[in-house]
């Protein structure tokens, strides 16, 4: 520990890297170098640890294949202030402070959701930003990298939200890794089906984001009766039903939103209202809601 002190403090003092220079030894590119490229490594860019610290390195570091410096530098990295409250339980939060934390930030199908409408949106492809920190192809990357992969692509989320995230995706049996591709493949979604060779009559259902807000949210059960309410009024498309005019008619501010009142006449106008029932109406005015002065508008 006093020589892994020693070495990080010299680095640190100094703004040292020495993955480069330990690269540049690694001739197999297997993360390992011998006994006598170390000592001369250290001595190169000016970390003079002492001789016991430097045996007591390779005590620990030193295995069949040589020296990993890879652990090494793993253990040199101190943690990142973003991971800390997940390397361990902490103190029991005090009841003021308790309560102003937000269970949306804490809620992984609502952390999801966000990251897959900021995709839709906005066409992020978080893969791209994550794939560069792991050369290797081991499909997990540290949890630091994850953070600033995530923050270069434009995703930008709390520091509860981002626990939260790599929490559910920490690699098993190695906490400080993040299960990147795992990652990529489910907020994919929204932007891709996968298994449809298996189900060719399936038809894919695109992602359509709503406004960050906690009052367009829809559960599991809720998201099914709206997709059945939509599917009984495409059958009735604005080419038969001409219920866009209806809509513009109405929408006096041009600002695309009208008062649920507004919404339920033009469907009456049109022969729509007996489609859906009073249940799947309440659910559609909640998934394409909008908050505008003190009242809900559609």
């Amino acid at each position: 520990q006093a020589a892994l002190l020693r070495v990080r403090a010299a680095c640190t003092e100094r703004a040292i890297d020495l993955r480069p220079a330990f690269c540049e030894h690694d001739e197999h590119n297997n993360g390992h170098v011998s006994r006598a490229q170390v000592r001369r490594v250290l001595a190169r860019l000016g970390v003079l640890p002492s001789a016991q610290q430097v045996r007591a390195l390779e005590a620990r570091y030193l295995d069949d294949c040589g020296f990993s410096y890879v652990r090494l530098l793993d253990e040199m990295e101190e943690r990142p202030v973003e991971s800390a409250t997940i390397a361990g339980p902490g103190p029991a939060p005090r009841g003021a402070r308790a309560s102003t934390v937000d269970p949306l930030q804490t809620d992984i199908v609502q952390i999801l959701a966000k990251i897959k409408g900021k995709m839709v949106r906005e066409g992020v492809r978080p893969r791209e930003f994550l794939k560069q920190f792991d050369p290797r192809n081991e499909l997990v990357i540290p949890r630091a990298d994850f953070y600033r992969g995530l923050a270069s692509a434009g995703l930008s989320l709390t520091p509860l939200e981002m626990d939260t995230l790599m929490e559910v995706f920490c690699a098993p049996a190695r906490r400080r890794y993040v299960e990147y591709e795992q990652f990529c493949s489910t907020v994919g979604e929204a932007l891709t089906q996968p298994g449809l060779e298996r189900a060719p009559l399936l038809e894919p259902v695109p992602h359509v984001p709503t406004l960050d807000s906690p009052l367009n949210f829809l559960n599991f059960e809720e998201r099914n009766i709206v997709s059945g309410a939509l599917k009984k009024l495409s059958k009735f498309p604005d080419q038969l039903s001409n219920i866009l005019e209806v809509f513009e008619d109405m929408d006096k501010e041009r600002c695309g939103t009208i008062p649920r009142v507004s919404v339920e006449r033009a469907l009456c106008q049109r022969n729509l209202l007996a489609l859906v029932s009073a249940r799947e109406r309440d659910l559609l005015y909640k998934c394409f809601g909008y908050r505008r002065g003190c009242g809900d508008e559609v």
